[in-house]
């Protein structure tokens, strides 16, 4: 009320008397009560009693309460009784809610004509938002005590995929683990060795899942014959525990008990990381409803996750990875449904799950994160799906996980929705109403039609572009990336490594910090273990960027900086109108993008009346037909006489060329490239997101690619289909039909320009 009589700005409306006024009252009384017990002497208390009715006013251009602003804030500097750190973190408090509180009084158009001091002339809505951000970081950072999460997710261990559970498909299936997950193994034995001799303690030995002990092959093949053979085929948990039937318990706890160690977490510990961010199905947590045939309850193994990571000083993020009825019909949620809508998705029993978890691991000092969900599909409503976040909210902060201690994070997952999200959890004032909540994001350089388009440089500079918008934001996570790209961009080892730095600096830029994915998994690109052995990732890169940077305005005006186009800058428009100069300006693109002469990117450019896309699938046609011809040693224009008769699959134009050849020699290859031996391939099923409009390939008919035998360049064996790299050589991910995680095309293209 003083403040109004004094200051005649606050008294222009009655919305912003009561609104401004309200929360300006809601900061003074926050300040005093949080610290009046503090030990604070009497004059530090008035000064952070003042500092907020002189923050609104001041910002907007009264001069008067500007200097006696100056005034306390120097007071508050000088104080004797307060941590330096503190100090600046409050003065931040401060300084954003007067911007803020000003930037709503602007945008109402509530600002006094005849204020001393001339406004700057900005868009409203970007500065409040640039002052909210700045608000509800700072606000988070004076009672939250933990560093930024640099971590690593344990993808594949208590939800089952593909990809990161490589090896536990493998042993159903009979087959034998491949030497790299050997050599991994070897080199953690090793540093749990080396700890031992430093003093430290191991418990265990560790170790990826346990099945591949030499002379246990019999055994394995009676397994195998009795779970049902070959399982390469299944691709989600709910497919697998169906495959194995009666053994599902036994198979599943063996892989379970076996997965994670002390020396897991060593390793991981020396090589920088601090947190653990843990996808599991909801019926690890109350074991399975409905008839699903998973197998649980099995929180034991989450307890002992915890138990681990607090031992070895690691923050734990527990991810509700997959839940009942499944979020998005998708593998990784456990299942993958055809017949999919929101409907299926039980939001009812998913609050139980999380209440149990809250009420679980409250008091674990290593939990200082839970993840309400991990993937919504795209085709959830977005007003519905902030309602059940609120729901979530209000469940996990009322099962005893505080403010103070617990960060939740709520996905909006691919990019593409970002603006959307905001639109609409911005208006039901949810960034001032819950403390300590992060947006969780999914940023991934391989799905969808733009990625195809770009060059090593272009990966880069989209980084760093995602890096600013991360910036912006006021609380944020990258809770997945990979070194996975499009099997176009030729990258050497030092060109991997410069992609992977670029993500680092960009992602660390989000207030909560980020998770790689995966601790372990069957392609290099999303194992990070790999990608260290490789010299991709290193410590010294982790380490180095440990803080997070103060948060600042959004690359442009807000919120169409955060939609699709603004946050990717993918190149989409066609070339159908551009100039002969730009025509070869685009070619030289394509060029460096793929590798290909800038005479045949010209000419399919032209025989695409400039349509970037259709070149590109002119260009990928040409590459299928010249791997085909000289693997089954054919002329050119058999193969493509074949692809085209095809339909574009590679792998049908195969069989043609087979039956009409009838080569001995030619039927051995094939049977290495698209027979039996592509079956271990299928079983790689790397990270890739869940819609079917998320695809690896560009836009238009998938091009699929074959499986290119290659030989080892110490022993010179010859190696077929089999999805891990070999001899320099990455294999990615295709993405086929309604399901872009089916992996039964593989893209194999040389690291080595």
């Amino acid at each position: 009320e003083a403040s109004r009589t004094s200051h005649p700005t606050l008294g222009k409306g009655k919305q912003v008397k009561r609104s401004s006024t309200l929360i300006l009252a809601l900061v003074h009384s926050a300040v005093h009560h949080h610290y009046e017990c503090a030990g604070l002497t009497q004059e530090t208390r008035e000064v952070l009693a003042l500092l907020p009715w002189l923050s609104l006013p001041a910002k907007l251009g009264n001069k008067q309460t500007v200097e006696a602003r100056v005034r306390a804030f120097d007071k508050l500097m000088q104080a004797e009784d307060l941590d330096d750190d503190l100090k600046l973190r409050l003065s931040e408090v401060l300084e954003a809610s007067g911007d803020f509180f000003a930037s709503r009084c602007r945008t109402a158009g509530r600002v006094d004509p005849a204020a001393e001091v001339q406004l700057v002339e900005e868009d409203p809505m970007t500065l409040e938002w640039t002052a909210l951000s700045r608000l509800v970081a700072a606000s988070h950072q004076i009672h939250w005590q933990h560093p930024p999460w640099r971590g690593v997710n344990l993808g594949g261990w208590l939800l089952l995929e593909p990809g990161p559970s490589y090896d536990l498909w493998a042993h159903v299936s009979g087959l034998k683990s491949s030497s790299n997950d050997i050599s991994m193994r070897e080199e953690l034995d090793k540093t749990a060795d080396a700890t031992l001799h430093e003093g430290g303690e191991v418990e265990e030995e560790a170790g990826d899942t346990g099945w591949e002990d030499e002379g246990e092959e019999e055994e394995k093949e009676g397994d195998a014959e009795e779970c049902g053979g070959d399982c390469s085929h299944i691709h989600d948990e709910f497919g697998l525990c169906q495959h194995l039937a009666d053994r599902r318990r036994e198979v599943l706890e063996g892989h379970r008990l076996d997965w994670l160690k002390d020396a897991d977490l060593l390793w991981l510990k020396k090589s920088g990381f601090n947190a653990l961010r843990i996808p599991f199905g909801y019926w690890v947590v109350t074991g399975p409803t409905r008839g699903d045939p998973y197998v649980g309850p099995a929180l034991d193994h989450l307890d002992r996750a915890v138990a681990l990571a607090e031992k070895h000083g690691f923050q734990v993020v527990l991810d509700l990875h997959g839940h009942p009825g499944s979020e998005s019909g998708a593998a990784p949620s456990g299942q993958a449904q055809d017949d999919w809508d929101e409907n299926s998705w039980r939001r009812r029993e998913s609050l139980e799950v999380l209440r149990i978890v809250a009420s679980r691991y409250r008091n674990r000092a290593a939990v200082t994160g839970i993840q309400v969900v991990n993937e919504p599909s795209m085709r959830c409503d977005m007003s519905s799906l902030c309602e059940f976040y609120e729901q979530a909210i209000r469940t996990i902060r009322n099962a005893g996980m505080t403010e103070d201690r617990v960060a939740i994070l709520l996905s909006v997952y691919w990019y593409d929705r970002l603006a959307e999200f905001l639109n609409v959890w911005l208006p039901r004032g949810n960034m001032m109403q819950f403390d300590n909540v992060a947006f969780d994001l999914h940023l991934y350089q391989c799905f969808g039609g733009g990625w195809e388009y770009l060059d090593h440089r272009g990966h880069i500079r989209t980084v760093e572009r995602h890096g600013r918008v991360l910036q912006s934001l006021p609380s944020a996570v990258v809770g997945e990336w990979s070194l996975a790209r499009p099997a176009h961009v030729l990258a050497t080892d030092e060109m991997e490594r410069e992609f992977a730095t670029a993500q680092l600096d960009a992602y660390s830029r989000a207030t909560y910090g980020w998770f790689f994915w995966t601790y372990h998994d069957q392609v290099d690109h999303w194992d990070v273990r790999t990608c260290f052995k490789k010299k991709w990732l290193s410590t010294d890169a982790i380490r180095l960027r440990s803080n997070v940077p103060v948060r600042c305005k959004p690359p442009e005006i807000f919120p169409d900086c955060y939609d699709e186009e603004g946050f990717s800058l993918l190149p989409r428009a066609s070339a159908q109108n551009l100039d002969e100069d730009d025509l070869r300006l685009q070619a030289a693109t394509l060029a460096a993008a793929t590798g290909v002469p800038e005479s045949q990117t010209l000419e399919a450019l032209r025989a695409s009346t400039g349509d970037c896309e259709l070149a590109m699938q002119r260009l990928l046609l040409v590459a299928s037909a010249q791997r085909l011809a000289e693997i089954f040693q054919v002329d050119l224009v058999v193969a493509q006489r074949a692809l085209e008769e095809s339909g574009g699959d590679e792998d049908a134009a195969a069989d043609r060329i087979l039956q009409h050849a009838g080569s001995g020699s030619a039927s051995s290859t094939s049977s290495g490239s698209s027979g039996s031996g592509s079956s271990s391939s299928m079983a790689s099923n790397p990270r890739v997101p869940h819609e079917s409009s998320k695809t690896c390939t560009s836009a238009g008919p998938s091009i699929p690619i074959l499986s290119v035998p290659s030989s080892d360049e110490e022993t010179g064996e010859v190696h077929h289909g089999d999805a891990r790299t070999q001899s320099g050589q990455r294999i990615e991910s295709q993405g086929k039909g309604s399901d872009p995680r089916d992996s039964t095309n593989m893209t194999v293209s040389s690291t080595n320009s």
